[in-house]
């Protein structure tokens, strides 16, 4: 069984918009944790952004491509966000702003003006590295000091991304040698997969991230509870010897 283009993108936006149902249930039982809106947020867009660009033959290319692009740009921005926020970083929503402008005005001018898919595949592939990257930077400090093995997973997962993703934007400029043989559609074929691979991978690792989390905070405040009921059972000790 052989996947075209189109097909992966229809693979890519249905599971996009079952792992934003899924971070959105996971966001209405976890909503007192920082991050967890964003991380779902950032499914929501992947869901437009992928969804819009399965259907492109049935709408126009600058919603399709354009906006659908600038919504996984803002998928992508979420998912670091969420990150510095589930870490207790301060984040400032400015700097969401001003790189979807930048990323959108980018990719714009080289979908209508200069119409140039090679030049688009390299950029956004490079977005998504350092992002990624960025983000991998982020959780493997976090688990410097945690030390939860969701943390370290998540960080490896996230590095592999940021890797394959530079690894397919060197390829999108190839030498003479290569040319024939790492073709532009080919490479893109790819980063579908590594896309659905970090959509299903990044749902996953931050929910077991969550998941550990919770179960640390429980088991911090069983161990604070007992400290207390053994301070005050201490204390009633004392005040029974003292009457006696």
């Amino acid at each position: 069984m052989t996947f075209d283009i189109s097909t992966l993108f229809f693979v890519l936006g249905g599971t996009s918009i079952l792992a934003s149902a899924f971070a959105w249930f996971l966001f209405i039982n976890n909503r007192a944790i920082n991050g967890v809106l964003s991380v779902a947020l950032s499914n929501s867009c992947f869901a437009f952004g992928f969804g819009a660009i399965a259907l492109r033959a049935f709408l126009p290319g600058w919603l399709s491509f354009v906006v659908g692009n600038a919504a996984i740009f803002c998928g992508y921005t979420l998912v670091l966000f969420g990150l510095l926020q589930f870490t207790g970083r301060r984040t400032d929503w400015r700097f969401l702003l001003v790189g979807l402008v930048a990323y959108t005005s980018e990719y714009a001018y080289y979908f209508i003006i200069e119409d140039d898919f090679k030049v688009r595949l390299l950029c956004y592939l490079l977005v998504y590295s350092m992002t990624s990257l960025w983000a991998f930077a982020v959780t493997i400090w976090d688990y410097r000091k945690a030390r939860m093995t969701s943390y370290l997973a998540a960080s490896a997962f996230l590095l592999f991304l940021s890797i394959s993703f530079l690894v397919s934007a060197a390829l999108s400029n190839p030498g003479e040698r290569i040319k024939d043989i790492h073709t532009l559609t080919a490479i893109n074929a790819s980063v579908l997969f590594e896309q659905i691979f970090f959509v299903i991978g990044w749902i996953i690792s931050f929910t077991l991230m969550v998941n550990e989390r919770l179960i640390a905070e429980k088991n911090q405040a069983q161990i604070d509870l007992s400290d207390k009921n053994e301070m005050l059972g201490c204390s009633d000790n004392l005040i029974t010897s003292a009457r006696a």
